[in-house]
């Protein structure tokens, strides 16, 4: 890890969007995600509980576009006593990020990968989050 991080990489920190349950659907493209789907370090399906949400929901692709879950993207929970701390997967299925979740997005998604893989880190990055 040389690579050295710099602010003006983050691309941004913004939180979820809300969708009410006429946005969304029993089935569709991407999965409306929560922090209940992330379950021991992995995405989850809620059974027959999980939602989906299609293009066709928003006037603005742009602006639906800004809450599809890219890999690398790092995800805190808002609620929950104990944070939930879950970066992006390229195996991941296609989700589009819930009000619950805060997204922190940088143009070097890698860097944030390695750093969050040392364990001494990732606990460090979990407590700065409850904070």
């Amino acid at each position: 890890m040389n690579k050295k991080f710099k602010l003006n990489e983050i691309e941004g920190i913004f939180g979820g969007r809300h969708l009410s349950k006429n946005q969304t659907n029993s089935s569709g493209k991407y999965l409306y995600l929560t922090p209940r789907h992330v379950q021991d370090k992995k995405i989850s399906s809620l059974k027959d509980k999980d939602r989906f949400v299609d293009e066709e929901t928003f006037k603005r692709k742009d602006y639906f576009e800004k809450f599809l879950l890219k890999p690398g993207d790092i995800l805190v929970s808002t609620i929950f006593p104990k944070r939930k701390v879950y970066q992006i997967k390229k195996n991941d299925p296609k989700c589009f990020a819930g009000n619950n979740w805060i997204i922190l997005r940088t143009k070097i998604n890698d860097y944030l990968r390695d750093y969050l893989s040392v364990t001494e880190f990732y606990k460090n990055f979990e407590l700065q989050c409850e904070k």
